[in-house]
């Protein structure tokens, strides 16, 4: 990454200005958008055919495709495209963009990421310990991978860790009742 922003600064097309780069949101084509109900679409549409379904999907002029990579034009291109993302819904633009290549995906809470259909359909989530997380990874047809235990709280090996270094019950006995340890 450090060779490609070297590059870049080296043709003078980096500036160290957070948003005014390719890949730090600067790009109108690389960043989230809000939408009419106050959530976000992120787009990423780098490479000129995402781009260009992008801006089908949209209803934008193709002739926008043209001024994609002039970071000069990027106000523009930002303007519009964040005018016609905010003109509908999260859920209208899902379904536009569904199927699509145009790289353009919800951002969705943690817990709506974990009832998508993406998630669910391929059990990619465990709850352990009340607490939904990742499941094991990778998983193959013939090895299953174990279940992790879920973590322990915290202060639950205090004891054993303060007998390991040396500390008699007593001791830890005493530091528990006098409240030095939780």
């Amino acid at each position: 990454m450090m060779g490609l922003i070297y590059s870049l600064m080296g043709r003078g097309l980096w500036q160290d200005k957070r948003q005014t780069n390719l890949l730090d949101g600067g790009a109108p084509f690389y960043r989230c958008y809000e939408t009419s109900d106050g959530r976000y679409l992120s787009v990423g549409s780098l490479e000129p055919q995402f781009f260009a379904l992008l801006l089908k999907g949209l209803d934008l002029p193709p002739e926008l495709s043209k001024i994609q990579m002039n970071m000069k034009e990027w106000p523009k291109l930002e303007e519009q495209i964040g005018a016609a993302i905010k003109a509908n819904t999260l859920d209208h633009w899902t379904g536009v963009f569904a199927g699509t290549d145009a790289c353009v995906a919800p951002v969705l809470s943690i817990e709506e990421a974990n009832a998508a259909a993406l998630n669910t359909e391929r059990a990619n989530r465990i709850r352990l310990g009340g607490v939904t997380q990742a499941a094991p990874a990778p998983r193959f047809s013939r090895t299953v991978p174990q279940t992790p235990e879920p973590a322990g709280r915290t202060g639950d090996h205090t004891s054993q860790v303060l007998q390991e270094l040396g500390f008699s019950e007593s001791d830890i006995d005493e530091m528990q009742q006098s409240k030095t340890l939780a």
